[in-house]
């Protein structure tokens, strides 16, 4: 299998699903992500191989798709975060159903409006 047939396989349990736009919004963001790092071998790799997670601790929906965990970020409320380039830089408090979070601000976070960098929230954000 190859990185285009992933991606295919990823959006087809969407569609085969009836799942919510929000599923296809997220999946294009998180592929858009992961070729933007160039992960996109190491995905690939992993399908391949079988690999299986019990947990979804980024909260991605693009493994969960592809079952390679059985949580549906989606449904489960997770909180999303990439670092973008790996060094801590200043933190900012974030509160997430009723937690607070401290996180680096050049980290991004998926939101109803995108995904943006931390230091870039607003009042009234929602993280996905």
């Amino acid at each position: 299998m190859d990185w285009n047939e992933l991606k295919i396989l990823a959006a087809r349990k969407i569609h085969n699903n009836k799942l919510s736009e929000e599923y296809i919004d997220r999946l294009k963001t998180e592929i858009t992500e992961i070729e933007k790092q160039g992960a996109n071998n190491y995905w690939l790799d992993i399908y391949n191989s079988g690999k299986k997670w019990d947990t979804n601790p980024k909260g991605l929906v693009f493994p969960w798709l592809l079952d390679m965990t059985k949580v549906d970020p989606i449904t489960t409320e997770t909180t999303y975060i990439i670092s973008e380039d790996g060094t801590p830089g200043e933190i900012m408090d974030v509160g997430v159903d009723g937690k607070t979070f401290s996180i680096p601000v050049d980290c991004l976070v998926m939101t109803k409006r995108g995904t943006i960098k931390v230091r870039n929230l607003q009042i009234g954000d929602e993280l996905i």
